[in-house]
């Protein structure tokens, strides 16, 4: 009797267990309607973009307050060395994403995956031995020792990104896929960098002891290189990932470089995109610096409360990404990104009146679901946009040169923005490190924190407003696209026949 009422229970908890995945396979199928790709393929493109993601995270937000309250360095002297290394992007970038557009085919291999593969050292090295850096030491030996450390990781780091951006191209092909891939990474890049808010909320917040903070960094890094290992196992390395019309070695280096400058900057579209990348970049994409100082300096709240509050914004970007196809699709990408823009401002001008937890929480959730948002429709799908529309009306295809042409246009606004906010913070007196801060200081880092970023991304409605893929034109340059691509297809069997 016993055993035949233990079996009724089980086939019950089965009955509910089928229920549940068929709750999720049709809430899956609702988000993901392209049937080109499985979910393994979007999860396989996704990855590899992580860890690079969370270096840069790592360097700009983390390594920041590293630098003034751990290593002890003026924040001005931190803010002039980003903005130099964004000026040497403008030599580094394009260079690199030329070079990588004109390398030719490797028989068997993709060449895309090749170039990831040996940029990981040339990234993750130097930023091992960044963190070594000190305060004591002279000051232009520490200007010296980070830019040589932070210019060798930019290749690296170029090289990597704009490559892996390559084989994505080449892989995902139309609007809604483009949205469902940057959806699933989105989603990846919260749960990773949830790893990398640990230190500076557990370490910074609070006054922890200064001295675990370099050896958890150290961890970090080492999981993180130990990620870029699985990710790249993952991906297809077969030599089909592009075709002849990725490849553009007939010219001289030179003179190509001029002339696909010259293609690119007739694109309304790439101007647009870039100096909404900019502004996006400036204010909502690294919010996550504002938050350490806040949280640390005018709340003075503890590091378990700034994690639960950090915690409590990702769980809440988790369930606002998969509206983000929805809405794209309903309104197509111009006007998604105005509505993605306005919880920011919202955000970012309530936070000036923050005094207490509660209105914070509300400041900052509304800005990670305006950065939860524009990273979805931005990081992707609209940039590919402008490399189709691009390739359609030069018949050139600069996947690489535009892929990096577009770094170099957003690269600066991380440089810029570190550089505005510790000068803000130098000129209003903050002193890295010290037990309290002056209530001017503690007016700095409002101001950095709150005003900058909110006539920002006022600023960013008003670019958008300009961009000029409305959706009957999104749809024709995909279209178009796909018609390109059947050409070339066709072409290239008919040549091995």
């Amino acid at each position: 009797m016993k055993k035949c009422r233990l079996l009724e229970k089980l086939g019950t908890d089965t009955g509910y267990i089928m229920k549940v995945k068929q709750f999720f396979r049709r809430k899956y199928k609702q988000v993901f309607v392209s049937e080109r790709l499985t979910f393994k393929d979007r999860l396989a493109l996704a990855i590899p973009v992580i860890p690079s993601y969370l270096v840069t995270l790592l360097i700009f937000n983390v390594l920041f307050k590293y630098f003034t309250d751990v290593a002890g360095i003026d924040p001005l002297v931190v803010g002039t060395v980003f903005m130099i290394l964004s000026i040497w992007n403008a030599v580094n970038d394009p260079l690199i994403g030329i070079l990588i557009d004109k390398m030719p085919n490797i028989i068997g291999r993709d060449k895309y995956l090749f170039i990831v593969k040996y940029s990981v050292p040339v990234i993750v090295i130097p930023i091992f031995l960044l963190v070594f850096v000190q305060g004591t030491w002279h000051e232009w030996v520490i200007y010296g020792y980070m830019l040589v450390m932070l210019v060798i990781y930019e290749a690296g780091s170029t090289a990597y990104s704009t490559s892996i951006n390559c084989y994505i191209f080449a892989r995902i092909h139309d609007t809604q896929e483009r949205v469902e891939y940057s959806l699933i990474s989105t989603y990846m890049n919260y749960i990773f960098s949830s790893v990398i808010t640990l230190i500076p909320l557990l370490m910074f917040v609070d006054d922890r002891p200064s001295e675990y903070i370099t050896p958890a960094i150290l961890v970090v890094l080492t999981l993180d290189a130990l990620l870029f290992w699985f990710s790249l196992r993952n991906l297809k390395d077969d030599g089909l990932a592009y075709d002849d019309g990725f490849v553009n070695e007939d010219a001289q280096l030179a003179k190509d470089i001029v002339l696909y400058t010259k293609d690119i900057f007739k694109s309304r579209g790439f101007w647009i995109n870039s100096i909404l990348s900019y502004l996006v970049g400036m204010s909502v994409a690294y919010y996550f610096t504002y938050y350490i100082y806040f949280v640390d300096d005018i709340l003075n709240i503890t590091g378990f409360q700034s994690f639960l509050i950090d915690t409590g914004n990702g769980v809440l970007a988790f369930l606002v990404i998969p509206i983000i196809p929805y809405i794209t699709k309903k309104v197509g990408i111009k006007y998604a990104c105005i509505i993605a823009l306005i919880p920011g401002i919202i955000g970012f001008g309530l936070l000036y009146f923050t005094q207490g937890v509660a209105l914070f929480t509300i400041s900052f959730a509304l800005i990670v679901i305006s950065n939860t948002s524009q990273m979805v429709i931005i990081s992707s799908p609209l940039r590919f946009l402008v490399i189709d529309e691009d390739w359609q009306r030069t018949g050139v295809r600069k996947v690489g040169y535009i892929n990096a042409l577009s770094s170099l246009m957003i690269k600066p606004a991380n440089g810029f923005r570190a550089m505005i906010l510790g000068a803000v913070l130098s000129y209003f007196g903050y002193v890295g490190g010290a037990a309290a801060q002056t209530e001017t200081a503690l007016y700095g880092i409002r101001v950095a924190s709150s005003i900058v970023p909110f006539i920002i991304l006022i600023l960013s409605v008003i670019v958008v407003l300009f961009l000029p893929y409305n959706r009957k034109r999104e749809n024709e340059i995909i279209a178009l696209r796909e018609q390109m691509e059947k050409d070339i297809e066709a072409a290239t069997e008919a040549s091995t026949v």
